[in-house]
């Protein structure tokens, strides 16, 4: 079950400073338990995660490269190709794994994820299920721009 979000409704004539910062402060908490949502999430699976087995494709691609796609048919080991690489060589305070089919994404856009997570130090943004997400390509070419110390991997 979903929580209502709070809105604020603010307009310029019944504007106070203390409002405002309620309005803020509401905003910023909100945005803050969306994205603990998502790293709660993302611990999850690195945790169920298994790394006896790697796919041959694993140690062809070029891991360095700031922007990398994967693609294949459903069911083939893509996401477990994507974790098991985090979990093997990434610090994981440092990278996060999203999937664009998240009710998350109802609400906010990548860019907005892309933005709050650099800002506290993230260094690698896996987003699965991108082709799922509306427009995703401008956002992430905005992405790619904005954040040239962000490594994604999609």
């Amino acid at each position: 079950m979903r929580s209502k979000k709070r809105k604020c409704t603010l307009t310029v004539q019944n504007l106070d400073k203390n409002a405002l910062m309620q309005c803020i402060f509401c905003i910023f908490v909100e945005k803050e338990r969306d994205m603990e949502k998502l790293l709660e999430h993302f611990n999850k699976l690195l945790q169920e995660t298994k790394t006896d087995f790697h796919r041959y494709i694993y140690s062809k691609i070029n891991w360095n490269s700031r922007m990398i796609g994967i693609t294949g048919p459903r069911g083939v080991g893509k996401t477990t190709l994507i974790l098991q690489y985090i979990k093997e060589n990434l610090n994981p305070n440092t990278a996060l794994y999203v999937t664009a089919e998240d009710f998350y994404f109802a609400d906010h856009k990548l860019l907005d994820l892309a933005d709050s997570y650099t800002k506290v130090g993230g260094k690698h943004l896996f987003i699965d299920e991108i082709h799922k997400y509306k427009n995703w390509s401008k956002e992430l070419k905005l992405i790619y721009d904005y954040h040239p110390e962000l490594k994604i991997i999609f």
